[in-house]
């Protein structure tokens, strides 16, 4: 078991933990490792930018700020068996979870011909998931002719959902809330996204010493596959929700 912690610009920490059982025909084992990491990054910038939907050549002011939270979960078990003098059997399974959130703060100023001057602060809540599971299994017999055939089956799945949300207030150089009316300035803007991968594989081998100098290797195996992927993302422009067709995606592949 170990156990550390610490704290830069924010708290940080991390513990692992191992286990083995062996004895003569049987071997246990099993792993457990976790970390968060909480740090801060901030950042500011001035200079001017083209944006034609805002008139053009614009003098700028940016400060950015993100707050991002990581964590990580670690979880490996696994067995493996003498069945009998001919045969071992074994499996494994290894459990992965990732936690990304993130809250970022965008403050930008612009002075902008068509209207002046324009405020513009942003928050963004973003909570990334990943979930992945990898397991193995086998079986090897040998026989009495000096051959031997192996079954070996796998699999992994992967997932992974990402939903935001972005608020947003608009203000004029006397810092008095103001609604633009443009599509450009949502209030709110919603996206979602998930991807989802499975794999299979199940795989036979067999080999047989012919002689001394010779051996025989032959084997067949199969493969399973299926991902899928969902997007999509909403506006909300004075309390009417819009779906965003640019950013719908649907699809599935086997």
């Amino acid at each position: 078991i170990s156990l550390s912690t610490g704290y830069g610009w924010k708290e940080k920490a991390s513990a692992s933990l191992n286990l083995n059982h062996r004895r003569s025909d049987l071997n246990i084992y099993g792993s457990y490792t976790f970390s968060h990491d909480h740090s801060f990054l901030t950042w500011y910038g001035g200079g001017t930018v083209d944006v034609p939907v805002l008139g053009g050549d614009l003098e700028v002011d940016f400060l950015f700020e993100n707050d991002p939270k990581i964590q990580n979960h670690n979880l490996t078990l696994g067995i493996d068996k003498e069945w009998n003098e001919q045969t071992d059997i074994g499996a494994s399974i290894n459990l992965i979870r990732s936690s990304d959130y993130a809250i970022i703060m965008y403050n930008t100023s612009y002075l902008i011909p068509t209207v002046s001057f324009i405020n513009i602060q942003i928050g963004i809540n973003n909570h990334s998931q990943w979930n992945n599971l990898l397991s193995s299994a086998y079986l090897e017999h040998r026989l009495a002719s000096k051959g031997k055939f192996t079954i070996t089956a796998d699999y992994l799945s992967f997932k992974n959902q990402n939903p935001t949300i972005a608020k947003s207030q608009y203000f004029n150089r006397n810092e008095e809330l103001i609604q633009p009316g443009s599509e450009f300035f949502a209030d709110e803007v919603l996206s979602e996204s998930q991807t989802d991968i499975g794999i299979g594989v199940l795989k036979i081998d067999f080999e047989q010493q012919l002689n001394d100098a010779l051996k025989m290797q032959t084997g067949i195996k199969g493969t399973y596959s299926e991902t899928s992927n969902l997007g999509s993302a909403r506006s909300n422009i004075q309390e009417v929700w819009t779906e965003d067709e640019r950013y719908a995606n649907e699809n599935k592949m086997v």
